[in-house]
């Protein structure tokens, strides 16, 4: 018998930790499973482990007791161990693959257990048997399986299932059975020897189940420990390369202010020139000298353009522009960018006109919505054919404002409007269309309405026109844009995008 418990006992422990054998298989097939779901299913096949060893002490004891005539109903008690046997099948094979509440299938499998030893118990001497050991086996397995008063629940149905067989006994409603060591006086001999042998088994089992659990407890500190440290490592690292992405952006933005700053004088000296000299203030020229110098004044601006919008670029990277909101009134606002772009769209023959509400008003700084909303109007107007439309529209939708700049002009295909944003990024009918352009329009608008808690958003279709809409505060949907002459309606849907 010793080295049958030896290999129970290697079974469920190596290196001071329960393992069971399904517990790989549970593991294995659930992959996907919670941690502590796995946990559980494990626990359970250990119980189940065990279970195996109870009914084969049984089978032994009914055996032992035939051949050694002590008392005890053999066949009886040899019938209940191969009952637990047969259960324990159906709860490995049945019970345990389809039963998802793990807490449900453990006390499932305690109540059948507490039925088989209230009966052993009875078989082998009533408050005499030394199966009243492994009551507290049950009760400890009890607390470990079944969470919050689980346990106490089992502790006292333990202590009813033995006070109620003692009772029945006493009253003679059920046969006391009268093992041979349940004498009266001082244990001596054989009664001391069972006595003595289930007490030492039960001790020995709770030890090793309290151990075991208490050992894979350490274990799981000493991984949570690594892991915490593991964790603290890759933060650290995180943190150091965040830092270094933040100094070589700021590297970056500094050598663009520094080189924009530099071009910007002597480009505005050139362009100063180069006027001096259409307006006819150096002479007279010839036509072909004319259209050359008209061309160079051309590239002179698109240059200086986008040295201008390089530099509002890198001062919203690091909010150069003053961070004080004020109240702005939006009406006013954009009827001064209408008035100065107006002359750029009568050259171009497009109509530009203004919808907003007198009230409506900002908490930002002037000069980032300003910025953002002449990037818009510029671009609805380059991108506008002769004989299109430009309408600057704004509402109060609850309590975010809106804000959109809608045109007839030539649109931005799908494919190219998830890339609108990117810096430098034009749409190649924009190219087609307008050749000379800097790309970084929209980011510029984009980060000035980021700034302020502001969102934008666009649709499009191609020749029938766009519109980009900006919303203040954030909202954690896609702002919608508003139709040409709507301040206050409803307004049709948008999706989330970037700009031209």
């Amino acid at each position: 018998m010793v080295p049958l418990l030896g290999f129970f006992l290697g079974a469920l422990s190596s290196d001071g930790r329960a393992r069971p054998p399904a517990r790989a298989e549970a593991e294995a097939g659930s992959r996907l499973a919670l941690p502590l779901e796995i946990e559980l299913t494990g626990r359970l096949s250990w119980f189940i482990l065990l279970r195996w060893f109870a009914a084969l002490l049984a089978v032994m004891a009914g055996v032992w007791s035939l051949r050694y005539n002590i008392g005890l109903p053999g066949m009886t008690i040899i019938a209940v161990g191969l009952t637990v046997a047969l259960y324990n099948v159906f709860f490995r094979v049945i019970l345990q693959p389809r039963l998802k509440n793990h807490v449900l299938n453990a006390n499932l499998q305690i109540g059948a257990d507490w039925l088989a030893l209230m009966v052993l118990m009875h078989l082998s001497g009533g408050m005499h048997s030394p199966v009243l050991m492994f009551f507290f086996f049950h009760v400890i397995i009890a607390a470990i399986f079944i969470p919050g008063l689980g346990g106490y629940w089992h502790a006292a149905a333990a202590t009813a299932i033995v006070g109620a067989v003692g009772w029945l006994e006493s009253i003679g409603a059920i046969s006391h059975v009268r093992p041979v060591w349940a004498n009266l006086g001082p244990p001596g001999g054989f009664q001391l020897l069972v006595l003595v042998g289930s007490f030492g088994l039960a001790a020995f089992l709770s030890a090793f189940l309290t151990a075991t659990i208490a050992e894979h407890l350490r274990q799981a500190e000493r991984e949570q420990v690594d892991l915490q440290r593991e964790l603290a490592g890759a933060v650290a690292r995180l943190e150091r390369a965040n830092q270094d992405l933040i100094a070589m952006n700021e590297q970056r933005s500094r050598y663009t202010r520094t080189v924009t700053h530099q071009l910007r004088s002597p480009l505005s000296t050139i362009q100063a020139m180069l006027r001096v000299l259409l307006d006819g203030y150096g002479g007279t020229f010839d036509e072909k000298t004319r259209d050359v110098l008209r061309r160079v004044d051309a590239r002179a601006v698109k240059l200086l353009e986008t040295v201008s919008d390089l530099l509002n670029l890198a001062a919203l990277d690091f909010q150069e522009r003053p961070q004080a909101p004020q109240r702005v009134a939006i009406e006013p606002l954009v009827t001064g960018l209408v008035s100065r772009h107006r002359p750029a769209a009568e050259t171009r023959k497009v109509a530009i006109e203004s919808n907003i509400p007198e009230e409506l008003t900002l908490n930002v700084a002037p000069e980032d919505i300003e910025l953002a909303l002449d990037n818009l109007i510029s671009n609805a107007i380059k991108y506008t054919p002769s004989g299109g439309y430009v309408h600057i529209n704004g509402r109060l939708a609850g309590d975010e404002v809106q804000i959109s700049v809608e045109d007839t002009g030539i649109g931005i295909p799908p494919e190219a409007q998830e890339r609108l944003f990117q810096e430098f990024y034009r749409a190649p009918n924009a190219k087609e269309f307008e050749p000379i352009g800097t790309g970084l329009g929209l980011v510029i608008v984009r980060r000035s309405a980021e700034r302020w808690g502001g969102t934008i958003s666009v649709t499009s279709a191609v020749n029938q026109g766009t519109t980009f809409t900006l919303c203040f505060p954030e909202t954690t949907r896609p702002c919608e844009p508003l139709s040409a002459g709507d301040s206050s309606g409803a307004s049709p849907s948008s999706s989330p995008s970037s700009g031209p």
